[in-house]
This record gives C-alpha cells, sequence and structure tokens, in this order.
C-alpha cells in the first residue's frame, strides 16, 4: 500500500495541469498519467507482500493446521528430521522465489517505459 501510495504522490503536477488545461475527464487523467506512473510502485508492493505472504502461510500452518508445508516443518524439528526441515524450508523458498521471478516477469511486460536505460527511447 504505500509503495502504490508514493507511486501515486510522485505523478508529475504539470502533467496533471496539461490534462486540466485540455478538459480531460478524471477517468482519462487516471488511465493516462496516473496509473502508469504509478504501476512500477504497485509491483514493488506486491513483489514485498508476495514474500511476506509466503512466510504468514508458514507461521499459520505452524500455529494450527494439520498439514502443508509449515505443519510439516514444525513436526520435523521435533522428531529430529533435520533433512525433512531443510527440504521443506528448500521448497518454501523455491515457491517464494518463482513468485516473485513472475512478478517482475510481469512488471518487465506491464511497463516497458521503466526499464529502458535513460535517454533510450525507441
Amino acid at each position: 500500500m504505500v509503495t502504490t501510495l508514493a507511486g501515486f504522490a510522485s505523478v508529475d503536477p504539470e502533467l496533471l495541469k496539461l490534462m486540466r488545461t485540455f478538459d480531460a475527464p478524471r477517468r482519462r487523467v487516471f488511465w493516462s498519467i496516473e496509473l502508469p506512473t504509478a504501476l512500477p510502485g504497485v509491483f514493488t508492493g506486491a513483489k514485498i507482500a508476495v514474500i511476506v505472504a509466503v512466510i504468514g502461510a508458514v507461521f499459520a500452518e505452524q500455529a494450527g493446521a494439520s498439514s502443508g508445508l509449515g505443519y510439516l516443518f514444525a513436526q520435523s524439528i521435533p522428531q529430529l528430521q533435520t533433512a525433512r526441515a531443510y527440504a521443506t524450508v528448500v521448497v518454501l523458498s523455491a515457491f517464494a522465489i518463482v513468485l516473485f521471478l513472475l512478478l517482475t516477469l510481469a512488471e518487465r511486460l506491464a511497463t516497458p517505459w521503466a526499464h529502458q536505460p535513460k535517454g533510450t527511447y525507441a
């Protein structure tokens, strides 16, 4: 939420004035100026959230589930099954990394202008 709000706050006020000068409707201003400016912040927040969501799911499963990777990890430690505990952590890490990479790919597809070297116009 914070990065999304920061993205919307970073909209160039001169562009907003220009759109008002052309009497652009509010919807047009949002889709043409505000959303494209805020999208990198939205994706940054989503990438942070996906990692925290995996951690939160593990804690929830440890606290009260009867199945899942968090439950498996919690059961492995007292049973001294260290290899199973490490394997669980590796699977959880791989899951979080894959989700992060998928969001990075979606970001690159949705915001190609944000990833061009400065001064490059194609």
